[in-house]
């Protein structure tokens, strides 16, 4: 049985926080050695993740990703392990 995923509700980010994190991935998901097989081109990408639709903003951190739930419209951010094995199918 799979770990559960841990959540952390963030504030809708501000235009500018946004796109810090979207330069934050590009950035973290360009270098040769990195955490996840993820490219830049995921960004944007929709993807299920414990029963629920969401929506890749970026990256907070090397292994912290920002996404969005699309049914609710709440942000979060969690592990990058879990949203790199969703959209890369190797979950």
């Amino acid at each position: 049985m799979a770990a559960k995923i841990n959540f952390k509700k963030i504030k809708p980010p501000h235009d500018s926080m946004e796109k810090y994190y979207q330069t934050m991935f590009n950035r973290n998901q360009s270098k040769w050695m990195r955490r996840s097989k993820m490219e830049p081109s995921h960004l944007g990408i929709e993807f299920d993740l414990e029963g629920s639709k969401y929506s890749l903003i970026g990256s907070a951190t090397s292994t912290e990703v920002v996404i969005k739930n699309i049914e609710t419209g709440e942000f979060f951010m969690t592990n990058i392990d879990p949203v790199s094995a969703s959209v890369l199918g190797t979950e």
